[in-house]
């Protein structure tokens, strides 16, 4: 038997209980996207078969389809810029330049927008004696802001981190 889509319209939930009802049917609930942000440093090529880059997964990310699931994927490009987001960027281009872990878009959250953040860094260098180039401001070190919005996402939204490198502060 099949209902109609307007089948639900007849039901009046109280306000009381609107809340309760929904936790309890949030697992059965079909997510259709998961959206993730990739954060590059500039090193990091995005476009497919360039250089030293993450073009092919982001590529491969995109064309993936799991039962149901599908992937979203926007850039984040970390530099010493003013952050900034481009509209319409291309393919394996940056959503978001000079980015920043506490940066907003229309006085949103920017990684409110997420379910996974993915960070692929290089900076400072691969010929570090010790951790001091890492606080330099040229190798972009994340501010306790950054930090702090990035502890809470992961707590409140129940976001996921993936993050690696290739230097040897790690």
């Amino acid at each position: 038997m099949t209902l109609p889509n307007d089948a639900l319209a007849q039901f009046k939930l109280a306000p009381h209980y609107e809340a309760t009802l929904l936790d309890a049917l949030h697992p059965f609930k079909f997510h259709t996207y998961v959206d993730i942000l990739i954060v590059v440093d500039t090193e990091i090529a995005t476009q497919p078969g360039v250089g030293f880059g993450i073009g092919s997964v982001i590529e491969m990310l995109r064309a993936t389809k799991v039962g149901c699931m599908r992937f979203r994927v926007d850039i984040a490009l970390r530099t010493s810029a003013a952050p900034a987001v481009v509209q319409n960027p291309g393919e394996f281009q940056p959503r978001y330049t000079g980015f920043r872990f506490d940066m907003t878009d229309d006085g949103s959250s920017v990684i409110d927008k997420y379910e996974q953040i993915w960070c692929f860094g290089f900076k400072p260098d691969n010929f570090g004696l010790d951790d001091a180039r890492i606080d330099l401001p040229a190798s972009i070190p994340a501010s306790n802001a950054e930090l702090a919005k990035l502890a809470s996402w992961m707590k409140v939204k129940k976001g996921g981190v993936f993050a690696t490198g290739d230097h040897d502060y790690l």
